[in-house]
């Protein structure tokens, strides 16, 4: 009786395992099924079967089984993937190839990550247990893992411009584990090796952003790009010093990049160091002026006569730290006319900046304002002498005139520049502009 005891166990052990690798051998029946076919069921199925035999301990280690899953479950993921395009394109008013990848991108952005994710990492562990049999050479052919990294690298771009960049960083980095496997070292590797370095940045995840801008910098690929970015990074965080530490890394391997230069300037402006300033704001003009992207580059070029404008307004009107007006500089007309020169560059570059119009308006404003004091602490007797002051004052105010109107019909609520345009109106006896001024508020 017991030999036939254990005879009896041994049968229904075989029997078990067999069952399980016949739900291996099922799932890929049912798949075969429905690509010959179209059979829904018969993918349903194979899922099915699939995930039973994923769960078992006969049979979840097995490569052909993780073969097998990896190939359901990207056929599965295609077929959701082209029902969402399908909806999306009967939605549209033309089906041109615009709408088809309007239709697309859309697509990705709706189907949820998971099965083709089960697909990957399937796939992935195929290789794992064995990177040179038969099931890892199936699981490195068309249409498995190509087209896995194919499916997981447009699922993560819609992730990232969706602003889900912790998902993005996931899905980038499986894209680059499969890049890796495959033996893909090109410039699509290493343009996923910076999206997940900007996805985690955005994610808010320094250390991982580190991680990436890092392998950028050992690849030598993007150039400045991880020295900026991780700058940036840093001065989001308020971490000055590192900030300060990456770009100037960044600005000793890439001496002439635009980008480095201009975030070293905003550092100098800071720290009122205009004379530093005012040479990398030249350089940097230089470098725009004479770029073949120049017009790709109107507002930082404008940003940068600004600024440079900027550094001569304050050198010319110089303050005290309670904001006490200063002596003016022997050589005030000279920083003046800079000033005003480098303003009316950005001007001619973007007319309706309401920044600079507002800061070319002060300049003449803040010119005549001292014209008026010391004309009005004239004795009575100086007659002549307080009409000249006054003319020149008034020249002043009204050069400053038409840049604060400007600037008003752009902002019509901003205090500061109504304040000033109304004592410019008071200056030059235009009553009635003021009258109208009041009446807009």
């Amino acid at each position: 009786m017991k030999k036939i005891s254990v005879l009896f166990i041994g049968v229904a052990f075989c029997l078990n395992v067999q069952a399980q690798n016949n739900k291996v051998t099922s799932a890929k029946m049912h798949l075969d099924e429905f690509n010959t076919h179209g059979d829904s069921t018969e993918l349903s199925a194979a899922v099915e079967a699939i995930n039973d035999a994923a769960v078992n301990d006969k049979t979840k280690d097995e490569p052909k089984m993780y073969l097998y899953r990896g190939e359901v479950y990207l056929r599965y993921f295609s077929v959701r993937l082209n029902a969402l395009v399908k909806k999306v394109i009967l939605s549209q008013p033309a089906n041109d190839m615009k709408a088809i990848s309007k239709a697309t991108g859309q697509a990705y952005t709706q189907i949820d990550t998971n099965s083709i994710c089960i697909a990957a990492n399937s796939f992935i562990k195929v290789l794992q247990l064995g990177s040179k049999d038969y099931y890892a050479d199936e699981a490195k052919e068309q249409p498995n893992l190509p087209t896995c990294l194919i499916h997981v690298q447009n699922k993560a771009l819609q992730e990232y411009n969706a602003t889900r960049y912790a998902s993005a960083l996931s899905l980038y980095k499986k894209a680059i584990t499969i890049f890796q496997l495959l033996n893909i070292t090109d410039s699509t590797y290493k343009e996923n090796i910076e999206m997940a370095a900007n996805s985690a940045s955005s994610a808010g995840n320094t250390a991982e952003a580190l991680v990436w801008y890092q392998k950028m910098m050992d690849l030598k690929f993007g150039g400045a790009i991880p020295y900026h970015s991780i700058a940036i990074m840093y001065l989001k965080q308020k971490d000055s010093a590192k900030a300060w530490d990456y770009n100037e890394k960044g600005r000793a391997m890439y001496p002439d990049n635009i980008e480095l230069i201009i975030f070293e300037t905003n550092f100098y402006l800071i720290r009122h160091d205009y004379a530093k300033a005012e040479g990398n704001l030249m350089l940097s003009i230089n470098k725009l002026e004479q770029s073949p992207d120049r017009d790709k580059n109107k507002v930082v070029l404008s940003s940068l006569y600004s600024n440079l404008g900027n550094i001569y307004d304050h050198r010319a009107n110089p303050r005290d730290d309670k904001g006490n007006d200063l002596p003016k500089p022997a050589n005030f007309e000279e920083l003046f006319a800079k000033a005003d020169s480098n303003y009316a560059k950005a001007l001619e570059i973007t007319p309706d900046n309401f920044d600079v119009l507002y800061v070319m308006g002060a300049l003449y404003f803040n010119r005549a304002v001292p014209i008026t004091k010391q004309a009005n602490d004239l004795p009575l007797n100086a007659t002549d002498k307080y009409n000249k002051l006054m003319a020149q004052a008034k020249e002043c105010f009204l050069k400053a005139q038409p840049y604060l109107e400007k600037a008003n019909k752009i902002k019509p609520d901003d205090a500061a520049n109504n304040n000033a345009l109304m004592q410019v109106y008071a200056n030059t006896g235009q009553n009635d502009k003021i009258e109208a001024l009041k009446a807009k508020k």
